[in-house]
């Protein structure tokens, strides 16, 4: 069973492992059940053929009433090799051999159109940065300040560089994230700027906080990181579609999110990335008008560090 064909064929199995990556201590087949709402015993065919393609794990715990064990599900963050190659990285192994070893084995087993490397990238390095500071406590309501340091500290063994070099309540500026990449950057630059802010910003996700990436305007290759600016609740949960309308007509912009909601199923999420002011006000009154959920707003960025402001949908039952 191919990693791909067990994703893209079904939407409640693509969320059943969102809910099982945000969870460190597992999750059983009642629990999932109940978090999607479907019959338990739809959820284990489906923990089935996520374990099958090697995207979960399960132990076996003794249940104190006697009778079977129970089995625990977990996410596997990288695929088996991907894994051996993250867990076994030191500092003479750098950490981005991880991130190309994923990246080609993702894209050599990818049937049809190849996909398109840099948003590829930006996912993995997100997977890897997530990976490498699972297990910390949330930092939600942390200082940027404290939140930058448990970073750096966390990768500084792959690169004894990375550090925070001055921060503010506002934002942190860390260093040495390009001598981490600078293998990389050496043919690829766009890649490696993917995999710096992906690297961080999946960091950032496993602490529970969303960040946005500034490494274009600070000189000497200092990042600074702040704290995404966001209304509503901080949002994780699986995308079904993602609709970027930058440079439309709001209008236009508008319509197109109408049409692209027609091919979700209700219950299912919609991202809209949009630009300007009155854009997410426009886009609010649609949703209201459609009895649609809108569950944040962000002002993000997208793989390439580009800003953006992010709506995320619900679609309303039918």
């Amino acid at each position: 069973m191919q990693v791909s064909d067990t994703i893209t064929d079904s939407p409640t199995r693509t969320q059943i492992l969102d809910i099982l990556r945000g969870s460190q201590e597992g999750q059983t087949v009642k629990d999932v059940a109940a978090m999607v709402g479907i019959h338990p015993n739809v959820a284990r065919t489906h923990l089935t053929k996520l374990t099958q393609a090697k995207l979960v794990s399960y132990t076996e715990q003794r249940r104190e009433q006697g009778g079977r064990p129970a089995r625990i599900y977990r996410a596997v963050l990288f695929t088996p090799s991907e894994q051996e190659t993250a867990t076994s990285t030191t500092q003479s192994t750098p950490l981005v051999i991880a991130f190309l070893v994923a990246l080609v084995e993702r894209t050599s087993s990818h049937h049809g159109e190849p996909p398109d490397r840099l948003s590829l990238g930006w996912a993995l390095a997100k997977t890897l940065g997530n990976a490498h500071l699972a297990g910390y406590q949330s930092h939600r309501n942390q200082p940027i300040g404290q939140i930058a340091t448990t970073i750096a500290n966390a990768l500084s063994a792959y690169e004894p560089t990375i550090a925070v070099r001055a921060k503010t309540a506002d934002w942190a500026e860390v260093v040495g994230f390009d001598h981490l990449a600078a293998p990389l950057a050496n043919h690829d630059e766009e890649l490696a700027k993917v995999f710096i802010n992906g690297l961080i910003v999946g960091a950032g996700d496993a602490l529970g906080t969303r960040l946005d990436i500034d490494n274009n305007t600070i000189p000497d290759s200092t990042i600074r990181i702040r704290k995404a600016a966001s209304r509503g609740q901080y949002v994780t949960a699986h995308v079904h579609a993602t609709l970027d309308t930058r440079g439309m007509d709001r209008d236009d912009a508008v319509v197109e999110a109408m049409r692209t909601m027609t091919t979700l199923n209700s219950g299912e999420l919609l991202e809209v990335l949009c630009e300007g002011p009155g854009s997410p006000a426009a886009f609010a009154r649609w949703a209201d008008r459609a009895n649609h959920d809108l569950l944040s707003v962000d002002r993000s960025q997208d793989h390439l560090g580009q800003p953006a402001i992010r709506l995320l949908f619900r679609k309303a039952d039918s």
